[in-house]
């Protein structure tokens, strides 16, 4: 991880960016954290890692990824190589027989 001040990523934006896949920078002003950058694929694994451990929602995750289909979440999911979230035992009997007596009315 690389610290530069916010100045010196103002004035050589290109150079800071310059990193590897697994690296990042963080940009400090007036000596205190500002922000952290790093790539993109770094970012949508840990988005999509925060999803799979509930970290995060289904929306929060397709929002962050500039997705709007659940689809190309799951898509995305397989090319990164990271299972889908399962429901635990109970709750997805839970969902289910939700389900069920919402259909029984329709």
């Amino acid at each position: 991880m690389r610290m530069i001040s916010a100045t010196e990523a103002k004035n050589r934006l290109g150079e800071a960016l310059a990193f590897d896949e697994n690296d990042s920078l963080v940009i400090q002003k007036n000596n205190k954290d500002l922000c952290m950058v790093f790539s993109a694929s770094m970012g949508k694994r840990m988005i999509l890692g925060a999803y799979k451990s509930g970290t995060i929602t289904r929306s929060s995750a397709m929002r962050l990824l500039g997705l709007s289909w659940y689809g190309d979440l799951l898509d995305l999911m397989a090319e990164q190589g990271i299972d889908r979230p399962e429901v635990e035992g109970s709750e997805r009997a839970a969902m289910v027989s939700n389900a069920l007596s919402l259909l029984e009315k329709a």
